[in-house]
This record gives C-alpha cells, structure tokens and sequence, in this order.
C-alpha cells in the first residue's frame, strides 16, 4: 500500500486471485512471487484494513473499490 492509502499494483495482483479463493501457493506463482512474500502483503493489507480475517479483508476490498 501506498503513503496515500492506494494499493500498489502487486497488491492489487494478490488481492484478486485472493477473492477469488486461490490459495497462497497459486497466488505466488501467479504474480512471481514467494508464497510468504504472499501472506506478508495480505497481512498488511489486513492490517490497513483494520481486518482478522481474508473474509473480512474480501468485504473491506470490495465495500472500499480496492478491485
């Protein structure tokens, strides 16, 4: 996330395929990442979101146009 509380690109490309029930492993080599490199960014993304779940992380997104 960026200063300005809009999501970078990666985490636009973490966020999506999370939604749509991909688990961390299929994230990570969607994107070209690491899989802990993927539960770091949707933690942080939790954590802006004042959020303890990815369920809830998946309302956030969508009741906030972050996808």
């Amino acid at each position: 996330m960026r200063d300005d509380g809009s999501l970078t690109t990666v985490d636009r490309q973490v966020l999506q395929p999370m939604l749509s029930g991909l688990p961390d492993r299929a994230i990570a080599r969607q994107v070209g990442i690491s899989p802990r490199t993927v539960q770091r960014r949707l933690r942080a993304l939790m954590d802006t979101a004042h959020v303890s779940s990815r369920m809830h992380l998946g309302w956030h997104a969508m009741s906030n146009n972050w996808v």
